[in-house]
């Protein structure tokens, strides 16, 4: 016999409401096999869905936070390519070195690169989204070098 699955929020997110709850209550407003983000907010809007709670409802506030997330994705966006001689590669000119729910901030890679300190969260951070990868995509069994290295990880 199957169990029924068991929803949870992944580390990292904060979210108002039960997981089980918004997780068996996402797959009701499927269309066939599809989750549409629209769909969700239609839902959300009435007072009495369990997704009320989840999104943030005083639009000035809502703005604010939307144009948040629209400077870190601009921030994000951006790729540099630095040349010494013969030697090309082409990075993220800012990295997020503060993991966790503080307020999210943005160092230049030149000085993570050039801080022992920085560059070891940076590196513990990088391992860490590895893992999650690796978490996540499990079911790939094509991958299983990968996960292999990934597992081997310090």
């Amino acid at each position: 016999m199957t169990k029924a699955p068991v929803y949870y929020f992944r580390s990292g997110f904060r979210i108002k409401g039960d997981p089980q709850t918004i997780g068996e209550h996402l797959q009701t407003l499927k269309r066939g096999d599809d989750l549409y983000p629209e769909d969700v907010v239609k839902d959300a809007r009435r007072k009495n869905s369990p997704l009320y709670s989840c999104f943030e409802w005083d639009n000035k506030k809502a703005a604010h936070e939307y144009r948040l997330i629209q400077a870190r994705t601009l921030i994000r966006s951006l790729e540099v390519k630095y040349e010494e001689g013969d030697y090309e590669i082409t990075v993220m000119p800012f990295v997020s070195v503060k993991p966790g729910p503080s307020t999210p901030s943005y160092t230049d890679i030149r000085v993570v690169m050039g801080d022992s300190d920085k560059r070891e969260q940076m590196l513990e951070r990088v391992k860490s989204e590895f893992r999650g990868l690796r978490r996540r995509y499990d079911m790939f069994q094509e991958l299983a070098t990968v996960y292999e290295a990934i597992d081997s990880l310090p």
